[in-house]
């Protein structure tokens, strides 16, 4: 396979991909705090969670990867984090949603997530296993900020800085992610 290379004028995420392209391991280069984002990925498969996680914390503006299984623990996270605000550091959040959870799908969670004042400006993005474009429309009708299909690769790092860039800019045209 050879290296991934993006589309000029597209964000270039600072990581390395070897001869078969897999991320080489090399030290993540620094960036200011105010650049980093916890992203918080909603996925019941726990081997999925766990590649996708090993993967994005090569990204040098991802500081930390929360795994959930379902939007119940998204939703309590959630609560925890509001109930803490002030008394943990104001940081960049970001929401990766699967489509095909427990419960609630990753739809109803993206439409409450955009419902809602408190979460309305933090980036969401569906990553899922389903090869459906209605699903694909459906979640950018839902307001998501991106559609990543199973399973994460390296080169989804420039997708999700696209994002972190460019914020939740759907309904304000200003929002950054921020919690």
């Amino acid at each position: 396979m050879p290296p991934y290379h993006p589309p000029s004028g597209f964000p270039q995420f600072p990581f390395f991909l070897d001869q078969d392209g897999d991320i080489a391991t090399q030290d993540k280069p620094h960036v200011a705090d105010n650049e980093q984002w916890v992203v918080i990925y909603v996925e019941d498969s726990i081997d999925d969670a766990m590649f996708a996680k090993r993967i994005m914390m090569h990204s040098p503006y991802i500081d930390q990867v929360i795994t959930l299984p379902d939007g119940q623990a998204l939703f309590h996270f959630l609560e925890d984090l509001q109930a803490a605000k002030g008394t943990v550091p104001d940081r960049h959040f970001m929401i990766i949603l699967d489509i095909l959870l427990p419960g609630q799908d990753g739809l109803f969670l993206l439409q409450a997530l955009k419902g809602s004042p408190l979460t309305e400006s933090m980036p969401v993005m569906i990553m899922s296993g389903v090869q459906d474009l209605n699903m694909v429309y459906d979640s950018y009708t839902a307001h998501a900020n991106g559609y990543l299909h199973k399973p994460f690769r390296p080169e989804y790092l420039n997708d999700l800085h696209a994002v972190m860039v460019k914020g939740s800019s759907w309904k304000t045209g200003s929002d950054t992610g921020h919690a």
